[in-house]
């Protein structure tokens, strides 16, 4: 499984062919494509697609909580 994005820089290229839904995550473009630079899905022992979860994912109001100094 590939190493996670976890910088701040969602660099606003969208990834083709990944469709993301979760509009409170900062890779999201407000519509359905991640603009991350890469993502990474686990657990390695997922047997469904529902046991899949996006370790990419960050989300948008903590994002501005980090950038205001508030933790």
């Amino acid at each position: 499984m590939g190493k996670a994005n976890t910088g701040r820089d969602t660099g606003k290229n969208q990834i083709n062919g990944i469709m993301c839904d979760i509009k409170n995550c900062i890779y999201n473009d407000g519509k359905t494509h991640c603009t991350a630079n890469c993502i990474s899905l686990g657990p390695q022992n997922a047997t469904d697609s529902s046991d899949l979860v996006c370790a990419t994912f960050r989300d948008k109001n903590d994002s501005k909580r980090f950038q205001k100094g508030v933790r």
